[in-house]
């Protein structure tokens, strides 16, 4: 199959949009309240719905290779949970309207809970107040950001 140099810049310029935001999420003026702005899981899954169950899990294991360098976690807790996030994302995505900004939105705010209690799955801490007002305010973020991070890559690749 022969790539036209288009279609490679369009991978490149995703690829480097998607390592722009992920390496963002690391400053750490983006804590609100009581949590932090989540960007990973909204991107991991926008690009599973568009690049599919391969495309996920390739973007998810970066995610979770680049986020579990920077914390001070195990990083087989982000490298896991991301990996399964983007590559679950990818499996959705014949189910999911890429273009609804409300399906991004719900499927956003649930896949990062169900991916704050595959991190919590694989890294046992303890239940207080201040984690799930954390898990309330990671989710709505990444919410918000899905359909905004999914009109970027609309107008990347113009579908």
């Amino acid at each position: 199959m022969v790539y036209s140099s288009t279609y490679r810049a369009r991978k490149l310029y995703l690829f480097l949009l998607f390592l722009f935001f992920l390496l963002l999420q690391q400053a750490p003026s983006l804590r609100l309240f009581y949590g932090y702005l989540d960007l990973s899981i909204p991107m991991v899954l926008v690009i599973g719905l568009w690049l599919g169950p391969t495309g996920g899990l390739a973007y998810g294991f970066l995610a979770g290779l680049i986020e579990g360098s920077f914390s001070g976690y195990l990083l087989g807790t982000y490298l896991i949970t991301r990996t399964l996030t983007g590559w679950g994302s990818g499996m959705l995505r014949g189910f999911i309207v890429k273009e609804n900004p409300w399906a991004l939105f719900i499927s956003a705010f649930f896949a990062s809970i169900l991916n704050d209690f595959f991190f919590l799955l694989s890294f046992p801490h303890p239940l207080t107040h201040l984690w799930w007002c954390s898990l309330f305010i990671k989710s709505l973020s990444s919410a918000l950001f899905a359909p905004i991070f999914a009109s970027l890559i609309q107008r990347i690749y113009g579908e």
